[in-house]
C-alpha cells in the first residue's frame, strides 16, 4: 500500500485507542482527512473520507476520494536550490568565473556543497523545533546557522550564516505564497507547477469533479521529515486556515499503519483504491485522422475497475497497435501490437476489456468482435513494464508451480547486479572526459563500478590508467579511487587492493612532489585528491609509511595551498602518537585560518575520548593550555567553534574509563575558561538591539552558534549526557 494511507491506518487506529483526544478529531461522523506527506524526493497528497459504522466497530472505513498526480517536488529540490545561490553567493564573494574550471571542478564543487546544504536544513530545522518545544517565542531572522564546505574551488573557504528568514526567501518559488484556497470558478488553476500547493490543488479538483462542491477538509495530517521545516507547515496553515497536525512518530507510521491494515484483511476488510491519473488509449478521428485521446480509465476510478470498449482498425493489416498512456500523450505506458492470423479488412470491429486492480495493475485484452478465439493480453504495473501473451486459441493458463518458478528467476537475475568490469570499459568510459568533461555513461557508470564483482582487478587498471592519462582523466579516476577505497564491501573484502591504492596513491604524491616545475593546477586537484583518497583508506598496514609521508608533505612548500587536505587526511586516519604529537606541535606555532581550522578537526578526531581505543591521556600533555590560550587570544567566531570541538573531544569525560580522560582538576579549569570566554564574547551585543539591516545582526548569529558549541563542550566535560539531537550535530561535525 501507498504510505500516506498507511500513515492514515496508524493515525485513526491511535484515535481509535484513545490515544488521540477526541477533540483533536472525533471519527463518530464521517470526516474528510487530507495526508501531506512530503518527503526527500516526492510529496503525496491525498483526500479520504474516514468514520465507523458504529462506535463499537472495531474496523475503520477509509474511502479514497482524491489522489495527486503530481509528486515530483520533496527535500532533495529544496537542497538544490540553495546549492545554486549559496554557489552563486560564493563566485561572487571570490570574483570567480565558472569558465576558469572544468567541468569536472564545478560538478565536484556542487555536489560538495550540497551534501552541506541538507545537513544545513536539519540543522536550522532541529534549532527551529528546539525552540518551539521549550515555548520560546522567536523571529525567523533571529534563529541563524552556520553553512561551511571547506574549499570548493582553489583555496576559496566557504563559510557563511544564513538565517530561517533567508532560508524561507530562497524557498520561496516552493512555497508559492500567492496562490489562495480556491473557489469554484478557479478550482482548475495553477495545476501542474512545481510547488508545495499545486499538488493540494490537484486534489481539490478531483474532489469538486466526483462531489460537485469544493471540498475543506477536516484535518490535515502530515507525515515525512520535510513537514518538520516551520515554513512548510506555516504554509499549510495559511493555506488552509488551520492548524496541520502531526502524525506521532512519523518514522515509524508507515510500518505500524501497514501491519494494522494486514490485519484488517484477515477480519474479512474490503480495501478500495483510486487511481491518480487518467488511462487513455491513442487513436484517430476517422473524419479528420488526426490523433485523438479515448478514455479508457478516468482519474479518480475506484478500483478494482473493469470495462469494455469497441474500436475499429485502420486499413488493411495482420496487426493492430493499442498505444496506452496516461495524462496525455506524452507519458506513454506501452504500445502492445495485436497480431492476427490473417489480413482484416479496414474498419473492422475489434473488442477490448480493461481491468485494474487494487495493485494498480492495468490489464488490457483484446480480440476481433467476431473471433474471440483470436486474443492478446497485455499487463502493465504501475512502473510501466508490460507482460504480453498472444495466442490464436485460448490455451489453458501456467500452473501455480510454473509462475512461482519464473518468479523466482526473475528475483535471482535481478540480484545478480554485480558484473564484471574490463579494462576497455574503463578506457572508454574515461576517454571523453578531455573533450566533454564527464564519462562515456553509455558504457559504465561510477555505481557499476563500484558495485563490479572483479573490484581488485577494476582497481589494478584503474591504477594503469591513471599513471600515463591526460590530467582530467587522472583527476577522476583518484576521485573514483577514494570512492572504492572508502567501500565496506571493498574494506572488508579487499584490504591487499587497497594497500595496492595506499602505495600508488604515496609514490604519484612524492612523484610530483620530485618534479622540478610541478603544474600548480594539477597539485591542487589531483593531488589533493590522492591524498584524500589516503585519509579514506582507514588502514594499518602501511600506517607509518604513510603517516611520515604526511607529516613530512606538510611543510614541503609546493603542498602550501592543499595543507589542509592533507591535515584532514591525519585526522581521518586510525588514532596514532606520531600524528598527535605533530598536530600539537603545529597548533602551537602561528598559523593561518584555513590550516589552523582543519588542525583543531584532526586534533579532535585523533585525541577523542570516545574512541574505541583512545591514545592514552598522558600523550596529550598539556594540550588544553595550548588551546586554551590560542581561544583566549581570538575573536574569531569559527576559530572558537573549531576550538570548542577539539576542546570536546579530547577532554570530555568518558565514564567507562575515566581513567583514561584528564583529571576533574583540568577539566574544571577548562570550563572556567571557557565560560569566561562566552561571557567576552557576548559584551559587545549586550542589551543592544539591531534591526534587519544591522551588519551586527550577523556577528549575533555567529556568537549564537559559538555559544551553543562551547556549552556542550561544557556539558561534555561535566559527564552529563548528550541529547539525541545534539549527538547528532557531533557526528555531522565529525564527518566533515
Amino acid at each position: 500500500m501507498d504510505e500516506p494511507r498507511a500513515c492514515l491506518y496508524d493515525f485513526v487506529n491511535r484515535q481509535k485507542q484513545g490515544e488521540i483526544p477526541d477533540h483533536i478529531i472525533d471519527f463518530s461522523t464521517e470526516k474528510l482527512i487530507l495526508v501531506y506527506d512530503l518527503g526527500g524526493g516526492t510529496l503525496d497528497v491525498s483526500l479520504h473520507s474516514v468514520n465507523f459504522n458504529n462506535p463499537d466497530d472495531p474496523l475503520i472505513n477509509i474511502e479514497d476520494i482524491a489522489i495527486s498526480r503530481y509528486t515530483d517536488i520533496g527535500g532533495d529540490n529544496f537542497d538544490e536550490k540553495l546549492t545554486d545561490v549559496v554557489f552563486e553567493r560564493y563566485l561572487d564573494e571570490y570574483n570567480l568565473k565558472l569558465g576558469d574550471y572544468s567541468n569536472l571542478e564545478i560538478e565536484y564543487a556542487k555536489t560538495t556543497l550540497f551534501y552541506f546544504a541538507e545537513s544545513f536544513k536539519r540543522m536550522i530545522t532541529n534549532d527551529a523545533l528546539r525552540r518551539e518545544e521549550m515555548f520560546e517565542k522567536y523571529e525567523p531572522e533571529e534563529v541563524i546557522q552556520s553553512l561551511m564546505a571547506g574549499y570548493l574551488l582553489d583555496q576559496n573557504p566557504l563559510s557563511m550564516e544564513l538565517s530561517l528568514q533567508e532560508y524561507k526567501q530562497i524557498m520561496s518559488d516552493f512555497l508559492a505564497s500567492d496562490i489562495k484556497y480556491p473557489l469554484k470558478s478557479n478550482i482548475n488553476d495553477r495545476l501542474g507547477e512545481k510547488n508545495l500547493i499545486s499538488p493540494i490543488l490537484d486534489v481539490l479538483n478531483k474532489a469538486f469533479k466526483k462531489k460537485n462542491m469544493i471540498i475543506k477538509p477536516d484535518i490535515i495530517l502530515l507525515s515525512g521529515g520535510m513537514t518538520k521545516l516551520p515554513m512548510v507547515r506555516e504554509r499549510l496553515a495559511n493555506f488552509f486556515g488551520m492548524e496541520p497536525q502531526t502524525i506521532p512518530d512519523p518514522d515509524k507510521a508507515v510500518s505500524r499503519g501497514a501491519s494494522i491494515y494486514h490485519y484488517y484483511l484477515h477480519q474479512e476488510y474490503r480495501p478500495t483504491a483510486i487511481l491518480a491519473e487518467p488511462i487513455y488509449m491513442i487513436g484517430r478521428d476517422h473524419k479528420t485522422r488526426k490523433k485523438k485521446l479515448i478514455e479508457l480509465v478516468p482519474a479518480g476510478t475506484t478500483l478494482p475497475y473493469n470495462q469494455e470498449f469497441t474500436f475499429k482498425s485502420e486499413g488493411k493489416q495482420k496487426a493492430i497497435d493499442i498505444p496506452l498512456c496516461r495524462t496525455d500523450e506524452n507519458h506513454r505506458l506501452s504500445t502492445t501490437r495485436f497480431k492476427l492470423s490473417k489480413q482484416y479488412p479496414p474498419n473492422t470491429l475489434v473488442q477490448a476489456k480493461v481491468y485494474v486492480n487494487l495493485l494498480k495493475v492495468l490489464e488490457v485484452e483484446a480480440w476481433i468482435k467476431d473471433n474471440p478465439l483470436e486474443k492478446t493480453t497485455i499487463s502493465i504495473d504501475i512502473n510501466g513494464k508490460t507482460e504480453e501473451k498472444s495466442q490464436k486459441v485460448l490455451s489453458a493458463e501456467k500452473s501455480t508451480k510454473q509462475r512461482i518458478e519464473e518468479k523466482r528467476q526473475k528475483v535471482k537475475k535481478k540480484e545478480k547486479t554485480s558484473l564484471d568490469v574490463l579494462h576497455i570499459q574503463l578506457k572508454k568510459f574515461f576517454n571523453s572526459i578531455p573533450s566533454t568533461g564527464r564519462p562515456n555513461y553509455t558504457v559504465l557508470t561510477e555505481n557499476d563500478i563500484l558495485k563490479a564483482k572483479n573490484i581488485d582487478s577494476v582497481i589494478k587498471s584503474l591504477l594503469k590508467i591513471q599513471r600515463k592519462t591526460h590530467h582530467k582523466i587522472r583527476e577522476k579516476i583518484l576521485l573514483l579511487l577514494g570512492d572504492i577505497v572508502s567501500n565496506t564491501r571493498v574494506q572488508m573484502n579487499f584490504p591487499n587492493s587497497i594497500l595496492n591504492v595506499l602505495h600508488n596513491m604515496i609514490r604519484y604524491v612524492k612523484m610530483i612532489r620530485n618534479l622540478s616545475n610541478p603544474n600548480p593546477k594539477e597539485i591542487n586537484l589531483a593531488v589533493r585528491y590522492a591524498i584524500e583518497t589516503i585519509g579514506k583508506s582507514k588502514t594499518i598496514d602501511l600506517q607509518r609509511e604513510v603517516i611520515d609521508s604526511l607529516i613530512d608533505w606538510v611543510d614541503e612548500p609546493i603542498f602550501r595551498k592543499i595543507r589542509n587536505a592533507i591535515l584532514i587526511s591525519m585526522g581521518k586516519l586510525p588514532p596514532d602518537n606520531e600524528i598527535l604529537k605533530f598536530l600539537v606541535g603545529f597548533i602551537s606555532k602561528p598559523q593561518q585560518k584555513h590550516t589552523l581550522i582543519p588542525s583543531l578537526w584532526a586534533l579532535g578526531k585523533q585525541g577523542s575520548r570516545d574512541l574505541t581505543n583512545p591514545i592514552l591521556i598522558d600523550y596529550l600533555g598539556n594540550i588544553h593550555e595550548i588551546i586554551l590560550k590560542m581561544m583566549k587570544e581570538s575573536e574569531d567566531f569559527e576559530i572558537i567553534q573549531y576550538i570548542a570541538y577539539a576542546m570536546l573531544e579530547i577532554c570530555k569525560l568518558n565514564p567507562e574509563h575515566p581513567e583514561n580522560c584528564f583529571s576533574d582538576e583540568i577539566r574544571k579549569s577548562v570550563i572556567l575558561e571557557m565560560g569566561y570566554k562566552v561571557i567576552d564574547l557576548e559584551k559587545p551585543f549586550k542589551n543592544k538591539r539591531f534591526n534587519h539591516l544591522d551588519r551586527r545582526l550577523k556577528d549575533w548569529g555567529r556568537f549564537l552558534n559559538t555559544k551553543k558549541w562551547v556549552n556542550l563542550s561544557i556539558q561534555a566535560f561535566k559527564g552529563l549526557e548528550i541529547t539525541g539531537e545534539e549527538m547528532e550535530l557531533l557526528d555531522e561535525f565529525r564527518k566533515r
